[in-house]
């Protein structure tokens, strides 16, 4: 009976422990620019990122690798959000966003293609947006 017992014990404390860091995670989406936006539908130096998240969740932007808004974007009480990314250089540029909301796990991470070209009819940019496992 004693086993028995101490089974049933250790097997709520795992439930509960597991239940405890196993958070919801944090919801994202890119609502703006839509995917597979090109030519006169965006700007050519700036990209600005429309999105909905949890509400007063943080939103990290981070442009090939490295985070440009230091975590200073807070989603609204409703979760709405938006930034602007400047100064995109010609070529391809690697745009991945990431949102957190307190007592939850990071959301999945929406990583944006950005492509600017220029030739001899003029700029042209390409957007690609896909989301993938955070990284």
């Amino acid at each position: 009976m004693s086993i028995f017992f101490a089974i049933c014990i250790i097997g709520i404390i795992l439930i509960v422990a597991v239940g405890i860091t196993i958070a919801d995670a944090t919801k994202l989406e890119i609502s703006n620019p839509s995917n597979n936006t090109t030519d006169n539908d965006l700007p050519f130096d700036k990209l600005t990122l429309f999105g909905v998240t949890d509400p007063n969740a943080t939103v990290a932007v981070y442009v090939n690798g490295s985070q440009i808004n230091s975590g200073n974007i807070t989603a609204n009480q409703n979760g709405k959000f938006n930034y602007t990314v400047t100064k995109l250089p010609f070529g391809e540029t690697l745009i991945t966003v990431v949102a957190k909301a307190p007592n939850k796990s990071p959301s999945q991470t929406a990583i944006l293609y950005y492509t600017r070209t220029e030739s001899n009819s003029g700029e042209q940019a390409a957007m690609n947006l896909t989301y993938n496992a955070t990284f």
